[in-house]
Formats: C-alpha cells, structure tokens, sequence
C-alpha cells in the first residue's frame, strides 16, 4: 500500500524535512518489492532448471550427473506371513531315499572313545533336494530289409518330427 500526500503530511506533522525522508524511503521500498518481484521469478525459474533430469525432460542420461535416482518406496517393511496366518511346511517321511549315518568316534570334552558304547538314539534331520534335470534320449531305429521277390532294399519310415540323425 502506497501512502497518499495526504497521509506523509499528517505522519510528517507538516514537516517538509520529514515529508521528503518518508517519500525517498517509500520510493526505497517500491524499488526492493520490484527487485523481489524480479528475484522470485528467478528462483522458481532456475528451481525448475535444476529439477530437469532425464527422466522428465528430453535431457540425455549422460546428463544427469553423478547423483543416484532417490528410491521412492520405503525402507524396511514386515517380513513374512501377516499375523495369524496358518503356515505350511515339510513333513517328514517314513521312507526316504537315502539314510547317511553320522558315526560318534569320542567324547568332545573328555576324548574318550565312543566306539563300542551303544547308541541311545537317534535324532533325525530330512533334506529335501529336487534331483538334476536330465537329457532324456530316446533312438529310433528303422529297419531296412531286402525284397525276396525284387531284390530291392527297403527302409521302414520314421515318425513325424524325427527328421535328422540327432
């Protein structure tokens, strides 16, 4: 808001001295609020520069420097089944494939020897292992006989799809 004459004239008391000062320190104030005007044009302008990647303008990637995209999603999270959720695992079997025994030679404290101490029991651990895919190869063989009746060789056919020799 700029004062009026008449408001300079009722705060200077009529003072002409005054008067002037409030006049050259109003026109100070008009000419720091255009600067300013001026100033935040800049900064939203170069704000906007600064914000351009490659991502959001036509920039090359090369461009956008050594700073790393930020993450957007959010560090940590629950891990696992939510509460109350009924799991399910592996049960063991009655008949595996295969039993390894795991021998005890001596005591780990004392070393004594274990070897002719009877076992208590026994605790058991299963390892469940898918087995190795593997090429399956099947040989097609046809015969080829000769015609008793014209001498010429004949050759059975193969099925469809079997074409070359592997």
């Amino acid at each position: 808001m700029k004062p009026t004459v008449q408001m300079v004239d009722k705060m200077s008391k009529g003072d002409p001295e005054i008067a002037g000062y409030f006049h050259a320190l109003f026109g100070i104030i008009d000419q720091q609020a255009k600067r300013i005007q001026h100033l935040e044009v800049r900064v939203v302008e170069l704000e906007r520069q600064l914000g351009q990647n490659s991502s959001n303008s036509s920039k090359p990637p090369s461009s956008d420097g050594l700073r790393k995209p930020t993450n957007s999603r959010t560090p940590g999270g629950k891990n696992g089944a939510p509460k109350g959720h009924k799991g399910t695992t592996l049960h063991a079997v009655q008949d595996p494939d295969e039993i390894t025994f795991h021998v005890l030679s001596s005591c780990s404290d004392c070393h004594h020897s274990l070897a002719s101490v009877p076992n208590l029991r026994f605790e058991k651990r299963q390892v469940f292992d898918l087995p190795a895919p593997r090429v399956w190869v099947t040989e097609h063989r046809a015969e080829i006989k000769c015609c008793p009746a014209c001498g010429r060789k004949q050759k059975a056919a193969f099925p469809e799809g079997v074409e070359a020799p592997v």
